[in-house]
């Protein structure tokens, strides 16, 4: 469904500031595959009375493959677990295998 290249990633998301205009941010409750974000909607009582609130993502920092290279990028848990990213593990130097072995 998504398929994850480097013309992807390479642009991290821009937010500009009256503080600090130009700066990039990359935002901590976003995927950066699905482009899955904040929402925000309304908590409503019992007497109908509704108060802002926002949902946020459950969003993990994992390094990925992104066209054989390891990268760190944001993404959410159902992009994890659906397999649109490939996770890259720590590389295991033989030396040390050898040893334990």
């Amino acid at each position: 469904m998504f398929k994850l290249s480097m013309m992807d990633v390479s642009q991290p998301i821009r937010c500009v500031t009256k503080q600090f205009p130009g700066e990039v941010i990359t935002m901590g409750k976003f995927c950066e595959v699905c482009e899955k974000g904040a929402m925000t909607g309304h908590n409503v009582s019992h007497s109908n009375r509704k108060s802002s609130r926002t949902w946020a993502p459950n969003v993990q920092k994992v390094r990925v493959l992104v066209d054989g290279r390891p990268m760190r990028l944001n993404v959410c848990t159902r992009c994890l677990r659906s397999g649109y990213v490939q996770r890259a593990l720590p590389s295991v130097k033989a030396e040390a295998v050898t040893e334990e072995a």
